[in-house]
């Protein structure tokens, strides 16, 4: 791997290449068209597609959401609502966790682990997520035919601790805020220089960065029955910076709606069959405007197992230049001595020759 040092080609040597493919390639929804100003990507300009750091932080980590489309800003107590809205965090009972596994693409994987607690009047949690890119042959820059030589493997990582804190204001109000350490390691590499004689100047750098971030969210029930309004703000924080080429982080905004359907039309909450319908617009900084809607039917099925329950899930999200994404996924939740346990699967279809799978367990201890 080869870093510029010179001015004129210091954003497009291969540290730009590698970090901007890298990082587009795992949040699988990016288009690549870059704007470079001053040596920053721009955020300000709509040609700035596909051009965000710490874009492991877009990859949906829940299995249950993810059967959903990713429309999940309006659900209450799960601990994974927490990497798409800390606010449900604040309906969590007693202690709970949740840990996925995702199965991206390019046999990259994604974990994703949330604890939670109630304390009094707030809730309380701990994430981490983690992106394992796997390893692959890193190159340099070389005087042969091939026009490179191998330096031996190259094993990225990137992971995120966040600290959580929901509060319940009211019975119609929740608000949640949670803050993240980010870290992103490519490896270590030999700087290059365009200067004549072009070469390699023996000095080596740490292309590994570390920054903040920070989500913020609301849940409001309207009063229209069980009527939701979400709203998240997620990875508002500082920059990446390689060298001399910085990348901002994926700035997201989601505001959605989302009701309990059967309690909506009957007013009835105690129904053996319930449907949550839940639709989304999401505004990342580095991906035009989309939207996801989900469904999520759960039912009760202690006449045959006490305490279990039976979940069927579906999602779209649409999709530029495509008919859309489509998402499946179900699970069950059952007790065991004293424990309420959840199963979670999720299947998503990104387009031809590219589907992921996800599954998932969820744990609350009352």
């Amino acid at each position: 791997m080869s870093i510029s040092g010179d001015t004129m080609n210091r954003g497009f040597c291969l540290r730009g290449a590698v970090c901007a493919a890298l990082f587009a390639a795992s949040s699988g929804v990016a288009q690549t068209t870059q704007y470079i100003k001053d040596g920053v990507y721009d955020p300000a300009t709509p040609e700035r597609r596909g051009q965000a750091g710490a874009t492991f932080l877009q990859v949906g980590a829940s299995a249950r959401a993810e059967g959903m489309g990713g429309a999940f800003a309006g659900v209450r107590g799960d601990p994974a609502i927490a990497f798409y809205n800390p606010a449900g965090v604040a309906e969590v009972t007693g202690v709970a966790f949740s840990a996925d596994h995702t199965k991206w693409v390019a046999d990259m994987s994604l974990n994703g682990l949330v604890v939670a607690a109630r304390a009094r009047f707030v809730s309380l949690g701990v994430s981490f997520l983690s992106m394992d890119y796997g390893s692959f042959d890193g190159t340099r820059i070389a005087d042969n035919a091939a026009g490179y030589e191998s330096i031996g493997a190259v094993t990225p990582t990137a992971w995120a601790l966040g600290g959580i804190a929901a509060v319940k204001f009211t019975d119609r109000f929740n608000a949640g805020i949670q803050t993240k350490w980010l870290v992103q390691d490519i490896g270590e590499s030999e700087v290059y220089t365009f200067r004549n004689p072009p070469r390699y100047t023996g000095e080596m750098t740490k292309n590994r960065v570390s920054t903040w971030a920070i989500d913020l969210g609301t849940q409001y029930y309207t009063g229209l029955r069980n009527l939701s309004i979400n709203m998240t703000l997620q990875n508002f924080g500082g920059t990446q910076k390689y060298v001399e080429t910085t990348f901002s982080l994926p700035l997201t905004y989601r505001v959605g709606v989302s009701a309990e359907l059967m309690e909506f039309v009957t007013g009835d909450a105690t129904g053996a069959h319930k449907v949550f319908l839940s639709m989304e617009g999401v505004d990342r900084r580095n991906v035009s405007l989309d939207g996801a809607i989900g469904a999520e039917y759960t039912g009760d099925m202690s006449d045959f197992v006490p305490g279990l329950s039976v979940s069927v899930r579906a999602g779209r999200r649409p999709a530029r230049n495509q008919d859309g994404w489509m998402s499946f996924g179900g699970g069950v939740c059952f007790p065991v001595t004293g424990v309420k346990m959840g199963l979670d699967y999720s299947f998503n279809d990104y387009g031809p020759h590219l589907s992921v799978h996800r599954v998932g367990m969820r744990a609350s201890l009352r």
